[in-house]
């Protein structure tokens, strides 16, 4: 993804949780993200955390009030975009989703998700949609890319067959 097509997008993403957002952070509707419109979100974040010293652009602004919105969204879907891949070695941080209960991966490479060993004390619900996966311990043991050990997941209700 472009800068230009990112930067319409993370406005109109930011657009979308000054009018909807309640919605999103009381679990009445998932948010939908395509693979390569987080990754942009994230390099975004980053470029926020480096220049933290810095005067705040308007940019910079829309993106802090991003950051905090996608740490009130209850669920989630992350879905692969056909026509926008990612680089195999991509990385797809769920660290910005603070308060997630559902998760659902649609058709993501598992290992290139991290930040699923910290949600497993708080999801409820996991679905794994067509993901490139193994076994199912690639992602109640070792969550995907973060590679971790074995661990609890306190509050896992129900999560769906593995397919591949």
């Amino acid at each position: 993804m472009n800068n230009t097509v990112g930067d319409v997008y993370t406005e109109e993403l930011a657009e979308l949780f000054q009018q909807q957002g309640q919605l999103l952070y009381d679990g009445q509707h998932s948010l939908c993200l395509n693979t390569p419109c987080l990754h942009f979100l994230q390099k975004r974040f980053s470029a926020i955390q480096e220049r933290s010293t810095d005067p705040v652009p308007a940019k910079f602004a829309v993106l802090h009030c991003l950051q905090g919105c996608l740490a009130k969204v209850v669920s989630l879907k992350l879905i692969t975009d056909k026509q926008m891949t990612l680089a195999s070695t991509a990385t797809l941080n769920l660290e910005p989703f603070r308060a997630l209960h559902t998760l659902v991966l649609k058709k993501v490479s598992l290992v290139n998700v991290t930040g699923l060993q910290r949600l497993r004390s708080q999801l409820r619900v996991l679905v794994i949609q067509r993901c490139h996966v193994n076994n199912i311990d690639d992602v109640i043991v070792r969550c995907g890319g973060d590679d971790s050990t074995s661990f609890v997941w306190d509050s896992l209700n129900w999560t769906s067959p593995v397919t591949t």
